[in-house]
């Protein structure tokens, strides 16, 4: 995490280097505004991934070990949302809509929300035992459905024909999770 958050920094350095030219110390701040989430998201799995190597971790029962705080992260990420107004939801009236941008509108961030809390609760009340890499590969799944369902729902997003550009991505991370599930589903 420490790797992804130094990274997403120097990234951000790196992409505005003018804004940092007159005051390099600058780049040292505690502003959460100036980091770049993609390339910090990218350089922290690649510092996971070279840790694991190094300590020749098994990669399924890894993977699995991380799984719930993809959850947690969601549901942050949810909240965060939610906090700020981003990730706001296309104008519809209905009993649960909420007050946003001057208009009533789908909570989005809600439902991103009690999406990401479902599937950490699979973990609560699942006791099953599974094979490993299989309760990764779920927890997956199960955000990458709720992806492709609240972004149905979002007010601004791209469109390309017809889609928002993360239903495409969360269908593949879904149709990648049932390809590699019966394989890793054998113990």
């Amino acid at each position: 995490m420490i790797a992804g958050v130094i990274g997403a920094r120097l990234a951000y350095v790196v992409r505005f280097p003018a804004v940092y030219a007159a005051d390099p110390l600058s780049a040292l701040s505690l502003n959460p505004v100036t980091l770049s989430v993609t390339e910090g998201v990218v350089i922290g799995l690649l510092a996971m991934a070279a840790y694991g190597a190094w300590h020749a971790l098994p990669l399924r029962p890894t993977l699995d070990a991380f799984a719930p705080a993809l959850a947690v992260m969601a549901a942050a990420l949810a909240l965060a949302n939610l906090a700020s107004g981003d990730a706001f939801g296309a104008p519809a009236r209905l009993p649960w809509s909420i007050y946003l941008w001057d208009d009533y509108r789908h909570p989005t961030q809600a439902y991103a929300l009690i999406a990401a809390v479902l599937t950490l609760g699979r973990w609560w009340f699942s006791r099953r035992a599974l094979a490993p890499g299989v309760a990764f590969l779920l927890t997956l799944a199960l955000l990458a459905s709720a992806v492709v369902f609240v972004e149905a729902f979002r007010g601004v997003s791209l469109l390309v024909s017809g889609w928002r550009v993360a239903q495409p991505v969360g269908l593949a991370i879904l149709a990648l999770c049932f390809l590699l599930s019966p394989r890793w589903c054998r113990r």
